[in-house]
């Protein structure tokens, strides 16, 4: 998080959000996705720059991975949240 020139805080956003741009949710229908929620906390890791630090931390040189690994590492770590049941 960086200072706008004293306009208050600002956050960086990433390329990596463009998926889901144009994207809205709504809780008025029915048959409803029950994994839906999962899609907020994924771009608040965007958002914040969780996806970022860790394809930051996970680049290796003279290698050019077909996926980030950032992107890959969140979105498992929201697969595994989504099929934790308690027991």
């Amino acid at each position: 998080m960086s200072t706008n020139m004293g306009e208050g805080p600002t956050l960086r956003v990433s390329k990596l959000t463009e998926w889901a741009d144009g994207l809205s949710l709504s809780a008025g229908g029915r048959k409803l996705v029950g994994k839906a929620g999962i899609v907020p906390v994924r771009r608040l890791a965007d958002k914040v720059g969780l996806t970022d630090a860790l394809s930051t931390a996970l680049e290796r040189r003279d290698f050019h991975p077909v996926h980030d690994r950032g992107g890959v590492l969140v979105s498992a770590a929201l697969a595994y949240v989504m099929s934790v049941r308690d027991g």
